[in-house]
């Protein structure tokens, strides 16, 4: 039972890692052409938002776009806490390239353990 009050924590950043930059979000129409890393960019207009894009937080620098439209498959939703920080539900996972495996919550990035789908112990 310890093991899913650790993750429980870990999800909801009761345990945030202070040395992890945090992410901002940039609103606008359309998504910029270039990214800047910890920025989260969201296309669309006022609770209408179509998509989100990132710089991969892992360094290899390539840009994940991810869906924001809930018919979509697959896609995601995003919220923002009473400080503006973004949270993504599910996971991001790049079945590509780097294999990265991450939670964004409250503006920080909690790795996942690609190889089992879990976060590791804490």
């Amino acid at each position: 039972m310890n093991w899913v009050v650790r993750l429980w924590r870990r999800i909801v950043g009761s345990e945030l890692d202070v040395a992890s930059p945090s992410f901002k979000v940039r609103f606008g129409a359309d998504l910029p052409d270039d990214f800047a890393p910890g920025t989260l960019s969201v296309a669309g207009e006022a609770g209408s938002y179509w998509c989100a894009a990132m710089v991969c937080p892992c360094g290899c620098g390539a840009p994940i776009h991810l869906s924001l439209v809930q018919t979509d498959k697959p896609s995601w939703r995003l919220t923002l806490d009473g400080s503006g920080r973004p949270t993504l539900y599910p996971s991001v996972w790049r079945t590509t390239g780097c294999g990265s495996h991450f939670l964004l919550r409250r503006g920080q990035i909690f790795w996942c353990d690609s190889r089992s789908g879990i976060l590791p112990s804490i």
